[in-house]
């Protein structure tokens, strides 16, 4: 995804300026909340996503929740609702033109995520998770969702003081409560 925007924005931008256009472009860090798991599911019917997420909440309610490997590097997140809102700022112009990153305002070490999913984590030394999220990113032809784990390889912490002092953007939501209304979506 950041691959992608980064070749397509000045695109936009160059087609926008030659068209007299105003152009806004937001650069959320990781979207998350109650529906982040939609698009990752999509080739998935919904009947086995829905039994999935059933099998889920039995398992947490007994004390079973899944194991993953933690990210290698401090992240931040961004509520999608907080996304929509900076977008709605955007389309009524609120702000001048220009680019804005959206974070919340929080940074959440790579240990303490699987926990404020409800998940538990698998501990494997930093320095080794690098390149497997790294090796599992390569894959990202074989589906988007293998992109995620690139995220967690890198650190990518923006500063979102410009979508907040000119565009009037403040997040509801800080990157650990956003993970935190991300839960229920995961089943758990």
């Amino acid at each position: 995804y950041a691959t992608h925007k980064s070749v397509v924005e000045p695109r936009l931008r160059t087609i926008a300026d030659r068209a007299g256009m105003e152009f806004y472009a937001l650069r959320p860090c990781g979207i998350v909340g109650p529906h982040a798991a939609g698009a990752a599911l999509d080739p998935v019917s919904r009947r086995a996503t829905d039994l999935a997420r059933r099998a889920l909440r039995a398992a947490s309610r007994a004390g079973l929740r899944p194991m993953v490997v933690a990210p290698a590097v401090p992240t931040q997140f961004v509520h999608a609702e907080d996304v929509a809102r900076a977008a709605l700022l955007c389309a009524h112009g609120e702000g001048p033109p220009g680019a804005y990153n959206l974070a919340g305002e929080d940074i959440v070490e790579g240990e303490e995520i699987p926990a404020l999913l409800g998940m538990r984590n698998i501990p494997v030394p930093r320095r080794v998770r690098r390149p497997v999220m790294r090796a599992v990113a390569a894959l990202q032809h074989l589906h988007p969702v293998f992109a995620w784990p690139l995220t967690f390889a890198e650190p990518v912490i923006v500063d979102t003081t410009k979508a907040r002092t000119q565009l009037g953007w403040n997040p509801r939501y800080s990157s650990r409560a956003a993970l935190l209304s991300t839960r229920p979506g995961l089943g758990l």
